[in-house]
């Protein structure tokens, strides 16, 4: 059977990911999954949050390596799935997520967005508070140094319109996609 493909978004929080994919899932032929770190995050975090339990990264962590493995099985299954991710590249998920799908049909999509416009979009999201905000400025320094992508677009350049145009024709060229094979090797060699 051959393997679903994997179109993974990686972006900063409010960069349009979650827009990018419902779009994308309203256009495609074929049906595709959506799978995001804000719903596993979702699954253990609002009971717990308020409470001040399972304050460490251990259980998101735990949620995380869970999703690389329905990603892959998705794909084993033969079904298309698009996944909406914050990896930086100096992180366990990064890291684990080549490692589980190195070997699998991923489109890996850089999702661009200005700063300003990803800040205007948290805040309208209900992100008000200082360290919630700074978390994009951390992304911004830490989740693109590798700069390994199949496809890089951007959502305060193009029209969510556009940016499926882009996907959808980067679907027809399967075959070339071949940043996570290539990102393997590097973290194989000890990232520089």
């Amino acid at each position: 059977m051959e393997k679903g493909n994997i179109i993974l978004l990686n972006g900063v929080t409010s960069a349009g990911k979650s827009t990018l994919a419902r779009a994308l899932q309203g256009a495609l032929k074929e049906p595709h999954y959506y799978v995001a770190t804000d719903t596993f995050n979702e699954i253990i975090c609002p009971y717990a949050a308020g409470k001040g339990r399972f304050t460490g990264t251990k259980i998101m962590d735990d949620a995380v390596s869970v999703m690389y493995c329905l990603i892959r099985d998705f794909s084993d299954k033969g079904l298309s799935v698009i996944v909406d991710h914050v990896m930086t590249d100096d992180g366990k998920w990064f890291s684990e997520c080549i490692e589980v799908l190195h070997e699998y049909p991923v489109m890996f999509v850089r999702v661009d967005c200005d700063r300003d416009v990803a800040m205007e979009r948290a805040r309208g999201r209900g992100y008000t508070s200082p360290e919630r905000l700074s978390q994009i400025d951390d992304q911004l320094v830490r989740l693109h140094m590798h700069n390994l992508y199949d496809l890089i677009i951007s959502t305060s350049d193009n029209t969510i319109e556009e940016n499926v145009e882009i996907i959808e024709r980067e679907l027809q060229k399967r075959d070339q996609w071949d940043a996570f094979r290539k990102l393997k090797l590097v973290i194989g060699q000890g990232m520089d």
